[in-house]
């Protein structure tokens, strides 16, 4: 009966192996059926989180013991099943992510290579871009250096043409008996060579966009005092200032030195003693005055030098209007004469204030 029992219970699929045995240790019946396990129950009876349990009973028959009973199953403990199911989810879990990392890292270690790729054809292309600028820079330093040679090519040449223009009016005032026509020559010849200097100073400059004044008008002004070395006793003194003039302004200016300081010498000084004093000066911000200054007999009565009819008095006035400038005249114990011009100021050579004779009529003072 016991036997029959026990082939009940193996046929279950609940236990392992199942034995009944008697008291002298004979195996009277046993049974070893296959276990029935899931997976997961397999899974954590391999890692011990779930074990077989081995169970005896003792069999009695009339108060005696005959024998016992061994059965053998899972323990199956539902706290830590649930246990190791949630460890293996956590797991799965943690493995997912893990694979999602990784397949993340390949995508960002792709994306850092095309993202290197592009930078690496960026920098090649920027570095050409920058070598050219360089090779167009070169060029452009080169063309430069080659313009400025021709410009001082310019300058030299038509400070060179100016002078034979000069040395011509020279040679034909020689033929000239007429005392007024001479003059005039010379008048000619000193107004050439104040522009021939200019261009003397820009082709020996190293801006030439910019004449050293200083320099330019003194020069101007000792070789218009020592043209007139026949008036013994005149004093000579300058003080100009380093101020910036283009060209388009210097040459003016000069031409306006040249008439005032020259008037000044011829006239003002009948009896052979005095002094001229050549100034330039910044008014301001942006201005500028040229000034000629002389304690001679100043000028006569009657004599308006900013209506004036003489070539030389025409010639400044005109000259004032084309450097945009203001003529002043003032007599105290002599005369001065001012032109105040702005500095900023384009200048256009061509442009005529007003008329001008093409000779010289009137007498007196020019």
């Amino acid at each position: 009966e016991a036997a029959r029992d026990l082939e009940l219970i193996a046929s279950s699929g609940h236990f392992g192996r199942l034995a009944l045995f008697l008291n002298d240790g004979s195996v009277f019946a046993a049974f070893d059926p296959q276990l029935e396990e899931s997976g997961i129950e397999r899974i954590l009876r391999r890692s011990h989180l779930i074990r077989k349990s081995l169970h005896v009973h003792p069999l009695s028959r009339h108060g005696g013991q005959i024998g016992r009973i061994e059965l053998t199953w899972l323990n199956r403990n539902v706290y830590v099943y649930f246990y190791a199911i949630f460890v293996i989810a956590l797991v799965l879990k943690v493995g997912q992510y893990y694979l999602r990392l990784v397949e993340n890292r390949h995508l960002l270690e792709h994306r850092v290579e095309e993202r290197t790729e592009e930078l690496s054809r960026s920098v090649a292309q920027l570095q050409e871009e920058v070598a050219e600028r360089l090779r167009a820079e070169e060029r452009l330093e080169h063309s430069l250096e080659e313009k400025e040679v021709l410009i001082k090519e310019v300058h030299h040449r038509v400070k060179n043409n100016l002078q034979v223009i000069s040395s011509m009016l020279s040679l034909q005032a020689g033929y000239i008996e007429n005392d007024e026509a001479r003059a005039a020559f010379a008048d000619g010849r000193a107004r050439i060579e104040s522009i021939a200097q200019i261009h003397e100073r820009l082709y020996q400059a190293v801006d030439l966009s910019r004449i050293d004044v200083p320099a330019y008008l003194e020069a101007l002004a000792s070789r218009i005092f020592n043209a007139q070395a026949h008036r013994d006793g005149v004093e000579l003194s300058t003080d100009i200032e380093p101020v910036a003039l283009t060209m388009s302004q210097a040459v003016p200016c000069g031409l306006v030195l040249n008439e005032l300081l020259t008037n000044a010498l011829k006239h003002a000084f009948p009896h052979g003693e005095g002094r001229v004093f050549v100034s330039l000066k910044k008014v301001g911000r942006d201005q500028a005055c040229l000034s000629v200054c002389d304690n001679g007999q100043g000028i006569p009565e009657g004599v308006d030098i900013k209506r004036g009819e003489t070539l030389g008095v025409l010639l400044v006035s005109s000259l004032a209007k084309t450097l945009h400038g203001q003529l002043d005249v003032t007599q105290n114990g002599g005369t001065t004469v001012c032109v105040t011009m702005p500095l900023s100021a384009e200048v256009d050579l061509g442009a005529r204030g007003g008329a001008v004779p093409e000779s010289d009529r009137a007498p007196g003072r020019a």
